[in-house]
This record gives structure tokens, sequence and C-alpha cells, in this order.
């Protein structure tokens, strides 16, 4: 199946996600229902072709096709992500879960769940899908975006 383009909608459910958002707070802030906002990712995940159904992997195709390129950095100090934990965050952005990041890395799944848990530490992550946004915005995935203003 060949990728399209997602929606406004979509982008802005998906731009929630990125900023560390939850559901119902994407919902609330949307003023739609949650359901509304879970038809989007779904929608938005078929669209994008992904096989993944992760809001990660979901915010990774998002920055790496440009369509958070309008997205401000958050303010963060340099983070030092390396060895496991950036194996780790390469994973989530693919929307691998703990255990088949587990399988991958030849760890237990409790491990896995424990360099997580150091990870968002590390970023100011909430969740999955905010820590590959950070990832993104810290360079750690991609290039980082270029924030407006600066020069």
């Amino acid at each position: 199946m060949t990728a399209q383009l997602l929606t406004p909608a979509q982008v802005r459910v998906i731009a929630g996600y990125a900023r560390g958002r939850r559901t119902h707070e994407i919902a609330a802030d949307a003023h739609v229902t949650i359901s509304a906002v879970r038809a989007h990712v779904d929608r938005a995940i078929a669209r994008a072709g992904l096989k993944s159904h992760r809001q990660a992997a979901l915010v990774d195709h998002a920055y790496a096709r440009g369509y958070l390129a309008g997205l401000q950095p958050e303010p963060r100090p340099p983070a030092s992500v390396a060895g496991r934990q950036l194996q780790v965050l390469r994973f989530l952005a693919e929307g691998l879960t703990a255990e088949e990041i587990a399988a991958q890395l030849g760890l237990k799944p409790s491990t896995v769940i424990e360099h997580c848990t150091r990870l968002y530490a590390t970023l100011g992550a909430r969740h999955r899908a905010h820590a590959v946004a950070l990832g993104w915005q810290a360079g750690l995935l991609g290039p980082a975006p270029k924030s407006v203003g600066r020069r």
C-alpha cells in the first residue's frame, strides 16, 4: 500500500502526542471525543502505511516526512542518550513493544522497561510518543528541526 497524505486533523492529533499530551487531553483540547482521537490515529496509521499501531511510530513518521516541521522544539537541556537507551529509542520510533525490543536486543522485557524509564527521565518525556518527538528534536533520530526565529 502506498502512503497517502495525512489530513490536517490527523497532524494536529499527532502533534498533541509529540507534545506529550495523552489521548484524553488531546480530545479535551480539540473538543472531540476520545473515540474521535483514536479514529484519527487509526486512519493516520492506515494512510501512512505503517505496520505498527503505536502513536510513537506515527510521531516518527510525521517528523521524518516533515509534517511536524512547524512544531517548535520544546525547551530542554541537551540530552545525553547513548548505548542501550539510544537503541531502545530507535526501536520505540519503529513502534516495537517492550517484548519485541527485548527479543531484538537479547534482553528481558523488564530490562527494556527499565531502559525506557531511564530514557523518559533523561529526555523529560511523558510517554513513548513524546520520547520519540524529543529524540527528533534533539537530533537523535534525524536532523533536529530548526526553531523559527533562531539563527
